[in-house]
């Protein structure tokens, strides 16, 4: 059978800890997660342990590793199989594609899903929970453009949609910017525009030259955050998972 790459277990926010921060690190604990089931069953109960002393964990991230075979995708019927879990909650998968200016500006945005436990510090306006999937949360600045002046305000924003292996054509949505954050928060690096899952996986479906549906079902999302209704259930929602 194919097994999760379970990456960690981290709670309320992305910090110093964060999975996208770490990827050297995580990787190899991925891989010693994975090694055989003796050490998962361990990393299980080091788990429990560590939530429940801890006081509140409560959020498992998943990623699949591009090209390795014995990952399993995060596909949208993986993602279903990962909600039926007993004692998950929620699932909120990652997409990521990049939006760039349309308009006046030069910047280019790498889009992520804003999931939970992404507490952006949030400057002016706010963080919607969830967000719309014609609504987009941005820094306040990024290369040189100043966003303060488009809060609240509707904004045609360019994107990729590729026609074949090595070309595409431009693209145009409207988000209306709903919120603004302190640029110096850079947790998936700088410059990002946060959105709803649906539009971040439209975006990243377009720049692979599918239908939103399709690439959901075929490639999946880059990771996903499991949020599990309770901490002491953290552990065996791991166990079921990494199965």
């Amino acid at each position: 059978m194919s097994r999760w790459s379970l990456w960690s277990l981290y709670t309320w926010k992305r910090d110093r800890r964060s999975l996208r921060r770490a990827l050297p690190t995580l990787t190899v604990l991925a891989a010693l997660l994975t090694t055989s089931a003796g050490v998962a069953a361990g990393a299980a109960r080091a788990v429990e342990r560590d939530v429940l002393r801890s006081g509140g964990l409560t959020q498992i991230e998943l990623s699949s590793f591009e090209g390795d075979t014995s990952v399993r995708p995060l596909t949208t019927s993986a993602l279903r199989e990962a909600a039926r879990v007993p004692g998950v909650r929620q699932v909120a998968a990652d997409y990521s594609a990049v939006l760039y200016a349309e308009g006046s500006g030069t910047y280019d945005l790498t889009t992520h899903t804003l999931t939970p436990g992404d507490e952006l510090p949030v400057t002016k306006g706010e963080l919607p929970a969830p967000l719309g999937p014609d609504e987009v949360v941005l820094p306040a600045a990024a290369q040189g453009t100043d966003f303060t002046s488009l809060l609240g305000r509707s904004v045609a924003f360019g994107y990729t949609r590729a026609t074949g292996a090595a070309s595409g054509t431009s693209a145009v949505l409207r988000l209306k910017i709903v919120g603004l954050y302190d640029p110096s928060w850079q947790a998936d690096g700088p410059g990002v525009a946060y959105l709803s899952q649906d539009t971040a996986a439209l975006l990243a479906a377009a720049r692979a030259g599918q239908s939103s549906g399709a690439f959901r079902a075929r490639e999946g999302a880059q990771s996903a955050v499991v949020v599990v209704e309770h901490q002491r259930q953290v552990a065996a929602v791991t166990k079921s998972l990494q199965e």
